[in-house]
């Protein structure tokens, strides 16, 4: 009655914070399943849908289990918008370090790998993604004159991108990318 929209989160906090021990002992598919289901369906038996996916790591490090829950977030966006590739990527204040590049063949995967670490900037949506702070896309990875990861674009395939930043204490610390085959905006 207020107006006040509220929208629920899937997803975790740090692991400094806790982990049930059954979310610690899932494999990152088991992972994505519940972020996929908690938004598309609801989270426990409550009916409540998540409208985002929020994942938290510790200051200054990515543990073992916060790279899984960022790979799952990842490849849960993947699988609830329909893109073939989900990527993460983490900011340590100077550079970008691939987390995550998935749903392509292993020689893209390592053709995207060797272009980090990297600086942000324009040459890659991550890196412009991070450098304004703000989500982007590029509705045409070939028609962007500034992109400059066209060889791992024809290798894995895709056309078009949007990349997510994930922000903390107003700074961005990572993000979290989709890619389509077509061209396009999100």
């Amino acid at each position: 009655k207020t107006g006040l929209n509220l929208v629920c989160a899937a997803g975790m906090y740090t692991e400094g914070m806790g982990i049930p021990y059954s979310f610690a002992r899932m494999n990152v598919n088991e992972i994505v399943d519940i972020y996929v289901k908690e938004i598309e369906d609801g989270i426990a038996w409550s009916g409540i849908r998540a409208g985002v996916i929020k994942i938290a790591t510790g200051e200054g490090q990515v543990t073992d289990f916060e790279r899984k829950a960022l790979t799952a977030a990842a490849r849960a966006a993947r699988v609830l918008t329909g893109a073939r590739i989900g990527s993460a990527v983490r900011f340590d204040g100077e550079l970008l370090h691939m987390v995550g590049f998935h749903g392509t063949s292993p020689e893209a995967e390592a053709a995207m790998r060797a272009a980090f670490p990297m600086k942000p900037g324009k040459g890659s949506l991550n890196a412009r993604a991070i450098a304004a702070g703000v989500p982007m896309q590029i509705p045409d990875v070939f028609l962007d004159p500034d992109y400059q990861l066209e060889d791992v674009a024809r290798k894995a395939q895709y056309r078009s991108l949007l990349v997510v930043p994930m922000i903390h204490e107003g700074r961005a610390i990572g993000a979290i990318g989709l890619g389509r085959d077509e061209p396009g905006p999100y």
